[in-house]
């Protein structure tokens, strides 16, 4: 049901934008501890899984600055629309200046 939904309401876009993780990547220090590593990695891991989950293709590009800890835009096509998703990354690179 839940791909259902997704495709209808995605189906007048040509893509979907999200941010590829809902945090900038941490520090080696800030997830030395079992805790810290499990909460941080769901929380790089949540959107890229609930992509998988309702079955899209996505690709991420990068959308920091030279003097800032990495961060990516991640664009979402539709199931098996990897060619077309391709171009939409291109187009989406050519507008960030990547």
């Amino acid at each position: 049901a839940a791909i259902h939904d997704v495709d209808r309401m995605a189906a007048p876009y040509d893509a979907l934008l999200f941010p590829t993780a809902a945090i900038v990547a941490p520090r080696f220090d800030d997830v030395a501890d079992g805790h810290a590593f499990t909460q941080a990695n769901s929380l790089a891991l949540r959107n890229a899984m609930t992509v998988n989950f309702v079955d899209r293709c996505a690709l991420s590009v990068p959308m920091h600055s030279d003097d800032e800890l990495p961060t990516g835009l991640m664009i979402v096509g539709p199931t098996m629309g990897d060619a077309r998703l391709f171009a939409v990354g291109e187009a989406v690179e050519a507008a960030l200046g990547a």
